[in-house]
Parts: C-alpha cells; structure tokens; sequence
C-alpha cells in the first residue's frame, strides 16, 4: 500500500511530494479516499513514515496511530496470566509452584477452565530444569495430559539451554505464540541473582520472546527469611509485566497478584488434594 500512496503523491504534487502540509495531504485524500486505506489521519501518518524514511529520518509511530493498531490485552487464564507477557510466580520451596504450572498447562493446552477461570488454548512448552523424570510423570497423571502440552526436560537431546547461553536462541524455533514455562527461573540461567546486570540480561531476552508472541511464566522461590518476597535482584520486579504469589496458611493456598502488575488484580483461593490437583474454594474471609 505505500507504493500505491507513493504514485498518488508523486502525481498530484511532483517534485515537493515530501513536503506536503496536512492541508495538502487532505485535498489528496478526498481526491483518492476511494482507493486510500483508513481515514484521513491514518493516511497523513502513513505519509509522514513514508516521507521520514526517504529522508534518512527516523521513523517512530505516533500516539494516533498507536490506538489505531489491532492489539487489545488478552489473557491466557482470564484475570490471572496474560498473554504475550512476562509474568513471575513465586512461593517458598515446595509450597506447590510446579503442581499449579502442570495444572494450568493442560488446563490452556486443552482450553479447559483453570480454577473457575476461562482460559485460551494455545500451545504449552514447560521447561524442566529440575525434577527428576520419574518425579514428573507421577504429577502428570493426576493433573492430566494433552498432545499441546510439550514438556522440554534435561533429559531431552538437545536439553534446554540456560537463558544466558549462546543456544537461547533455541526458544525461538518452538511454536509460535506458545506458553513458555521455565521451573525454575533460578535454574535457566547460570549467572547470579542477585546482580542487576546478570538479571537484567536474562529479561531483555525473555523479551525478546515475548515480541515475538510468546507468554512467558517464570516459576521463582522466595528467600529463606521471608515467604512474602521473591528472592534476587530487584531488576527481576522491575523488568517483568505481571507478579503472581502462591501462599499458604491452615491449609489454605492463595494466589494473587503480588508488588506489580501492568493488568489487574487477581486474588483466588483453593486447596490441594494429590490425587486431584488444586481444586476452587471460597474466601476464607
């Protein structure tokens, strides 16, 4: 369509056609609206990118153009994980962070309800780094499986490469707009939490990802001295959308959103049984 609005704009103003006024750009438009996309300040941002790039300029979208763009928040649990983000679930050590990702996993990989809440189905890729085999296949049978729930574990050939190695770039060829779940965010790399460089590298490739369509949840533990923080570098808060929390008191377990978010707030509540999973209850409050 640019060429097309490059002819146009070449015939009606020849030799100035890159230094149009938004009054000429208007006479243009209702001359040629029939075969010109969009409204008229779609079209003078269009010419504007168009006149800016055959000036060497750089070109940048505008605030219009920006809500004009066919994009709206989607979540792939309803109110609980959003697609194409990076979202961090964290919890002390086996309070039960890989039982509720297996859960949710095949909950999204066959568009079943997650705990009372709709999901979207789309393609699940849950990183292992740490369970054994063995360990995984007994959480499998009582959460469920699903031909769309891929599992990428250390003993696969080639296993999953840390985030900071020279392969990441791996996670790039697995299916487009999938669910990347890496257990634990701890274990995917091999530089050092607490260091706001060594993190801060880890995200801008998640991001990296996260353009490219794909959600990401990163399961994270908290430190020893307390269960209602995560534990590492603050870049970790800082550069990630959307913080879940996993807690548990008398038998209860909550999750909800935790320090930040860039969507909503979430508060839920249910109870754990091995031989069924995570099952919905009421507010104990």
């Amino acid at each position: 369509m640019n060429e097309t609005i490059k002819n146009i704009l070449r015939k009606e103003a020849k030799y100035n056609w890159l230094d149009l006024s938004a009054d000429e750009l208007k006479k243009i438009w209702d001359s040629h609206r029939d075969i010109l996309p969009g409204n008229v300040f779609e079209f003078i941002g269009a010419y504007q990118r168009i006149a800016a790039k055959e000036k060497g300029m750089l070109v940048i979208p505008s605030s219009v153009e920006i809500i004009s763009m066919d994009c709206e928040i989607e979540w792939l649990i309803d109110k609980v994980l959003p697609k194409q983000a990076i979202s961090l679930l964290f919890g002390k050590g086996g309070i039960g962070k890989t039982w509720l990702a297996l859960q949710l996993s095949r909950a999204i990989a066959e568009g079943m309800p997650f705990l009372g809440f709709d999901t979207q189905k789309t393609t699940v890729v849950y990183v292992n780094f740490e369970d054994p085999r063995s360990v995984l296949k007994q959480r499998l049978k009582t959460v469920g499986t699903s031909w769309n729930f891929l599992i990428w574990h250390l003993s696969h050939d080639p296993p999953p490469p840390k985030l900071d190695s020279r392969k990441w770039e791996l996670y790039k060829k697995l299916p487009q707009d999938s669910l990347l779940i890496f257990d634990t965010l701890r274990a995917a790399h091999g530089g050092d939490e607490n260091s706001s460089l060594d993190m801060a590298k880890i995200i801008e490739r998640l991001k990296q990802l996260r353009e490219l369509g794909y959600t990401i949840l990163l399961l994270h533990h908290t430190p020893k001295s307390s269960n209602q923080v995560y534990k590492g570098s603050t870049a970790i808060l800082d550069l990630v959308d959307h913080v879940l929390c996993l807690e548990k008191d008398d038998g209860q377990f909550k999750l909800s959103t935790k320090d930040k978010t860039r969507f909503e707030l979430v508060e839920v509540y249910f109870s754990f049984d091995k031989e069924k999973g995570f099952e919905l209850t009421g507010d104990p409050g």
